[in-house]
């Protein structure tokens, strides 16, 4: 399995909290570095809600296992600040149980697996409009300092389309594999022997 990291790149469904520090007044920016200068700020005892689109994660014929939410924060004052992640798709959450008594120093937070909101299985597909979601609040402290945040996706590499290359005289170029099934030729995917079984190859 392998994974690939991606930022906040642009403003989501929502941008509720109510104070920033850094980056022109723009909340994604301040949360896609890894800087705790630059942060968003929550100074009410009440949930505000900061949704981020993401970067490019380049995938696009892999198989996503999982996805992980990442942010670091701190509470000011008092230990008693609250955080939530999660991820939006399609206009709805999928939240993790959200984290408290967030210490005054920087603090780390990992929600591994984030269920897929709405259901099913994650494709590659998703991650063209996927957001990730921070729901933060003061409760009895003083703020909320959120300064970074970041998602994990974990996949497997993609499986065969059918299509192998082929050599056109100037470049390889992907051609349909395709095997008489009786009554037509239908694609077929690629296969190779890993030593213990036939696995799939990705052209």
């Amino acid at each position: 399995m392998a994974v690939v990291t991606v930022r906040p790149a642009g403003a989501g469904a929502n941008t509720a909290f109510p104070s920033i520090t850094g980056g022109g007044g723009v909340h994604w920016v301040v949360v896609s570095d890894n800087t705790n200068t630059t942060y968003i700020r929550n100074n009410v005892a009440a949930n505000r809600e900061d949704d981020f689109t993401l970067g490019s994660s380049g995938l696009t014929t892999e198989t996503i296992t999982s996805i992980d939410v990442r942010a670091a924060c701190r509470s000011e004052g008092t230990a008693n600040a609250s955080i939530t992640l999660g991820l939006r798709l399609s206009g709805t959450n999928s939240l993790a149980a959200a984290h408290t008594a967030i210490p005054t120093s920087d603090t780390n937070y990992t929600d591994l697996a984030i269920a897929r909101p709405g259901g099913g299985s994650w494709t590659v597909a998703d991650l063209s409009t996927l957001q990730v979601a921070v729901i933060g609040n003061m409760l009895t402290s003083t703020g909320l300092r959120v300064f970074e945040v970041y998602v994990d996706i974990n996949y497997t590499a993609g499986g065969s389309t059918g299509q192998a290359k082929v050599w056109n005289g100037s470049s390889f170029v992907a051609k349909p594999v395709k095997v008489w099934n009786g009554s037509s030729f239908v694609t077929k995917p690629l296969k190779r022997w890993n030593g213990t079984s036939w696995v799939v190859t990705p052209y």
